[in-house]
């Protein structure tokens, strides 16, 4: 069953624009101004991943909102789906994006693949196809990217090892930038032990062998006082919450919530 676990609402929808977020098991909605580009609405829905059809969740989500509703023109789409890749262009063979991320991710139908890219390297990840038509029954879609662009974009200072982690309701985004080494992940949580078995998994794969100079910056659906957070200030010396400025809100609403709740979400739009 979808659940609305977060809603923010605009005093009014003239001159906003909506952008979305979509992973396997939840979706956001994010109203920006489009003249200042601050945040002035969101509403977060959560499911248990593998719960139904897509349409069927897609449907409870409509029901459910009230930010939906306002919208039918042009909005843009950020997906949050593991499947992946950043080619430096040096490495790309025309015409061979399916071929590359099936040689990664195997053999999946109905899928709609796409390919972006620039001077340096080309994207290309891979939705299903039933997910993308669904959204696009609810709406016009303007733009679409994926959330592990942004990694790639936006360099992490190579001072020490920097582990950033997303928490969402039921799984969390784990990414670090060491070296020349470039790690994302979206990993399945049930309790503090699956997070800790993860990032234990991720310093051992890049070599990191002081575990002790790693920092973790941590953002999302988490708190303090969480068994995630108590676990991990076990083992981690370095441990800071990634808060979103609060002069990008355009909604005093906002300021009733722990600013990094939204990091996760704003990150790539402010």
């Amino acid at each position: 069953m979808v659940q609305k676990l977060l809603n923010i609402y605009p005093a009014a929808y003239n001159k906003q624009v909506l952008h979305l977020e979509c992973g396997n098991s939840h979706i956001a909605f994010m109203v920006v101004d489009a003249e200042s580009n601050g945040i002035s609405g969101f509403e977060y829905f959560s499911w248990q991943e593998n719960e139904g059809s897509c349409t069927n969740i897609l449907n409870q989500v409509h029901n459910q909102s009230k930010i939906l509703p306002h919208f039918t023109n042009a909005a843009s789409i950020c997906w949050c789906l593991e499947e992946f890749l950043a080619i430096p262009t040096p490495y790309m063979i025309a015409n061979e994006e399916e071929a590359f991320i099936t040689s990664i991710f195997g053999t999946k139908y109905d899928q709609v693949v796409t390919h972006l890219s620039n001077e340096d390297q080309h994207i290309i990840y891979r939705v299903p196809a039933d997910w993308q038509m669904a959204i696009e029954q609810l709406l016009a879609i303007e733009t679409a990217t994926h959330k592990f662009q942004y990694f790639f974009e936006k360099q992490l200072p190579p001072v020490n090892p920097t582990i950033q982690i997303y928490f969402y309701e039921q799984q969390f985004l784990l990414a670090c930038n060491y070296g020349k080494h470039h790690f994302i992940k979206i990993c399945t949580y049930q309790k503090s032990e699956d997070v800790l078995y993860h990032l234990f998994n991720t310093i051992h794969q890049l070599n990191i062998e002081n575990k002790l100079a790693v920092q973790l910056l941590i953002s999302g659906l988490v708190e303090k006082e969480s068994q995630v957070y108590n676990d991990m200030v076990q083992y981690f010396a370095h441990i800071s919450f990634q808060a979103t400025e609060t002069y990008h809100f355009k909604n005093e609403d906002f300021l009733a919530y722990p600013s990094h709740y939204f990091t996760p979400f704003f990150k790539q739009l402010v």
